[in-house]
């Protein structure tokens, strides 16, 4: 939801599961299953040149 509310400008009120955005309601279902949410930022690695 962090991120759906950097995009939008305007307050935004939601009623039901089905208005979330759709990355939102997938976290949102795991967390009501009991799914671990393990959301890791890949890693950049630094390549050496040869």
């Amino acid at each position: 939801m962090a991120k759906h509310s950097h995009q939008t400008t305007s307050p935004q009120v939601l009623f039901s599961t089905q208005q979330l955005p759709k990355l939102a309601a997938t976290y949102l279902h795991q967390d009501l299953a009991g799914i671990a949410n393990f959301r890791r930022r890949k890693l950049k690695r630094i390549k050496e040149p040869p």
